[in-house]
């Protein structure tokens, strides 16, 4: 799973020696708190026709084993309007969808990062331009920005 290794390679280096996110993805930043963020995220995901399939709070099944690790969130979540054309035109992208955002502290400010759907469609031979990539970038863009504004 891709995003399980991009998940992992964020999160095992030591926090001074955070690598950047891959160029495939698009990031922000808030000073808000992660739970603040998170819950932003799931009001404006709601708000636009979507529904939160799964929030995975990394951080608290760590310490259920005794292992440390900052504030490390994953909000998946799809809107079919947006999901069913692209899984039409390419059945396996069913297997990255629905979408996923990681919430993260790091470096005293809350991350929030997901794979840009350029990025996602090329995977797949959907081409960047494809109206369902276009929309769906206009979507996590807004709601990414949404969750970190100030």
């Amino acid at each position: 799973m891709p995003h399980l290794a991009i998940a992992l390679a964020l999160f095992a280096a030591p926090a001074s020696a955070q690598p950047t996110p891959p160029d495939d993805w698009q990031v922000l930043s808030t000073p808000r708190p992660v739970t603040e963020v998170v819950t932003r995220l799931k009001a404006r995901i709601g708000a636009g026709g979507g529904r939160v399939v799964a929030i995975v709070d990394h951080a608290a099944n760590a310490r259920a084993t005794g292992e440390p690790l900052a504030q490390t969130t994953v909000v998946i979540f799809g809107n079919p309007k947006l999901g069913t054309p692209l899984i039409a035109r390419n059945r396996a992208i069913a297997l990255d969808l629905p979408q996923r955002m990681l919430v993260w502290r790091e470096g005293g400010a809350t991350k929030v990062g997901y794979l840009r759907p350029a990025a996602l469609g090329a995977r797949y031979a959907i081409p960047a331009d494809d109206p369902a990539i276009v929309a769906m970038d206009k979507a996590l863009s807004g709601l990414a920005a949404a969750a970190t504004a100030p």
